[in-house]
């Protein structure tokens, strides 16, 4: 995926006068909006722009929207979807939800409730970017300890002291205390309220 600073969305709908108002509407309030007529016209692509959203009808030929959305998942691509359709089968709905589909909206749309659907699927878009950076943040820190300091690290987290972090670990209580003063160093911790707080968060 391509990060850009603008927000997408991809409009994934068969009938003409429903992607040109839509994609009007919300280029009207600043997204960048991708238009495809087929649900293999989107798949087809190869790259896609990043944060970004699908707004996907759900009965489209050949390649249903719930289809569509199976196969993203697949590819593991978690984009946002929100489904939009004019008549669904409730087994539709309940697959589409159960996929993660941010929610199934049925038209005639209200683009106010639109527009307040898709808001809510970039705050998620954002927020699963924060968690993924702080994720990753963490495991690179946690790389740089060796083996014994990683151990001596989660009995800080729960709170042992010196002296009992070094009967688990068959060592000295000096050499746990050492241990500790290193793992605070490699992390860019300054205590224990914060060890535990990192390795909770």
């Amino acid at each position: 995926m391509s990060l850009q600073s603008k927000q997408f969305i991809y409009l994934v709908d068969d009938d003409d006068s429903v992607r040109g108002s839509l994609k009007a509407a919300f280029e009207a309030v600043g997204y960048e909006v991708h238009p495809f007529s087929s649900a293999m016209d989107f798949l087809a692509l190869e790259d896609y722009y990043w944060p970004a959203v699908v707004i996907n009808d759900v009965r489209m030929p050949k390649i249903s929207g719930v289809e569509m959305h199976a196969q993203l998942l697949e590819r593991g691509l978690s984009i946002p979807i929100i489904f939009i359709s004019g008549q669904s089968t409730v087994q539709e709905v309940i697959t589409g939800l159960k996929q993660g589909a941010i929610d199934f909206l049925l038209k005639p749309l209200n683009m106010q409730e639109l527009m307040a659907v898709t808001l809510k699927a970039f705050e998620k878009v954002h927020k699963d970017h924060i968690d993924t950076h702080r994720r990753l943040s963490k495991q690179q820190k946690l790389e740089k300890l060796a083996p014994r300091e990683r151990e001596a690290c989660e009995l800080i987290a729960k709170g042992y002291s010196n002296l009992e972090i070094g009967e688990k670990l068959n060592i000295k209580a000096d050499t746990a205390k050492q241990y500790k003063i290193q793992i605070f160093e490699k992390l860019g911790l300054d205590g224990v309220p914060a060890l535990i707080e990192f390795m909770a968060s």
